[in-house]
């Protein structure tokens, strides 16, 4: 075995580093389930019911405040971490809903649904509770990243699971 190493080097070096390579992207690479769940972009939201305290998934394109599964008002959540993006390390970062009028708008018109899909524009109202509300038109207006910007100090960086 030794002489056939020895005269076959470069086939055994290269043998080695492709298992090496191999093992490294198994081991450090995430799974498509661990992507998935991560921070990936869907078709799906977090939403918080007002009443119940529950978190819960329904279709991006849903204009908050509406009504949830259980008949109260549900709001956006957006979560942030400091690690991974389940749900042992993400946490609340703020709740997001439409003031009366722009909800009015958006129920009436489906052109005014689709420009709201985002965090940020006219109308848009924030809280870090759920219950105290804070006109402005974006997070950073509304001092979201002032409130977090220390959370992950240490521990990793501050980002938004989707």
């Amino acid at each position: 075995m030794r002489d056939w190493i020895q005269n076959n080097n470069v086939a055994v070096t290269i043998a080695s580093i492709v298992v090496i390579v191999t093992l490294l992207a198994w081991r450090l690479l995430p799974s498509k389930q661990e992507y998935h769940n991560s921070d990936s972009l869907s078709d799906r939201s977090w939403y918080y019911d007002v009443n119940t305290g529950q978190y819960f998934q329904d279709r991006l394109d849903r204009v908050p405040p509406f009504e949830s599964p259980e008949g109260n008002e549900a709001v956006r959540v957006i979560f942030f971490s400091c690690g991974a993006c389940n749900e042992a390390e993400r946490f609340p970062g703020f709740y997001l809903k439409h003031a009366d009028e722009t909800k009015q708008q958006a129920d009436a018109d489906p052109a005014v649904t689709a420009s709201l899909g985002g965090e940020v524009g006219p109308g848009r109202l924030y809280s870090f509770d759920g219950k105290t509300w804070i006109a402005a038109s974006g997070p950073e207006e509304a001092g979201v990243f002032e409130r977090y910007k220390h959370k992950c100090d240490g521990v990793g960086a501050l980002k938004i699971c989707r």
